[in-house]
């Protein structure tokens, strides 16, 4: 597999260090480097104020962008599509605290009867796990009720909203459509993870490889077993506890009360003497309610 899109958070860099140098430029002047590319402005994206384009000939490999403001406020951004194999495994090395907005990986397979296989796989897999599942392209149809293979077709695994998606879909198709010659039976797997905010940060606390990927959700490890990958570790990207009624209840207090239970947690020294204390004080507020005089 390959790394097919990255976008990378990286904080603490949008200052002037001790040498009074510009941190952030510094680096993209690195990359640049290691990258060979030429240094262009770029138009400001998603709130910062300051961009760069990185650009080998006429081609982009990658952009970056300061200046983040509101909740983005010390963070830069590096932005590499259709380069990131060879962009993230150099942002990962430089920036080994770094945060992911967004990580695609992909795998390209050919030959008579792949995407059938593939199609299979997949639609068995997420039907076992209640994933949710779009097909666009069959209405490519003729009146005849052939199907038009000039063009391609797709599947969507997952919401769009999901931190983890699967999309296959026949890449050769798509590029003949464009112009461009290419094998007719070219499928493409794209594994797309959209972390939590929380979990933003795990990408920078371990060195990932693109099949990797496959280990972002229960149902994507079954995937990487049916390809017979290596082993995968099992990573948490999103929300996985989802709140009971009791529970839910219990989140209004706690949002409502947050600062409260902390200061009464600091007095009384356990959890437990905070719900004794707690209930005290509503078995007092109840018996003095009740004894409440009322108008006549």
């Amino acid at each position: 597999m390959k790394w097919d899109y990255s976008s990378v958070t990286v904080w603490g860099i949008d200052q002037n260090g001790p040498d009074g140098e510009d941190i952030f430029t510094r680096e993209v002047a690195a990359l640049a480097q290691s990258l060979s590319c030429q240094i262009e402005s770029e138009n400001t994206l998603n709130g910062y104020q300051q961009g760069f384009k990185l650009l080998r000939g006429e081609e982009l490999i990658c952009q970056a962008f300061t200046g983040g403001t509101g909740s983005a406020e010390g963070s830069s951004q590096f932005i590499a599509a259709s380069t990131a194999d060879e962009v993230y495994p150099l942002l990962q090395e430089r920036f080994p605290g770094h945060g992911v907005s967004r990580l695609d990986a992909a795998e390209d397979f050919c030959g008579n009867g792949t995407w059938d296989r593939m199609e299979a796989m997949l639609t068995a897999i997420a039907a076992q796990h209640r994933v949710s599942m779009a097909p666009f392209g069959e209405g490519h149809r003729r009146p005849d009720g052939t199907r038009d293979v000039t063009k391609g077709r797709s599947w969507y695994f997952g919401s769009k909203s999901s931190t983890f998606r699967v999309v296959l879909y026949e890449k050769g198709l798509e590029q003949i459509a464009k112009g461009i010659p290419a094998d007719p039976t070219w499928v493409r797997l794209e594994v797309r993870v959209r972390p939590s905010s929380k979990a933003k940060s795990l990408f920078g606390q371990v060195r990932l490889v693109p099949f990797d990927l496959f280990g972002m959700s229960r149902w994507g490890v079954d995937i990487g077993q049916q390809m017979q990958g290596p082993e995968l570790t099992r990573y948490k990207i999103g929300s996985v506890w989802k709140p009971s009624e009791q529970d839910k209840v219990a989140l209004k207090i706690v949002r409502m009360f947050d600062r409260g239970l902390d200061y009464l947690l600091d007095q009384y020294g356990t959890p437990e003497e905070v719900g004794r204390m707690l209930y005290e004080v509503k078995a007092k507020s109840d018996e003095a309610d009740a004894l409440m005089p009322t108008a006549a």
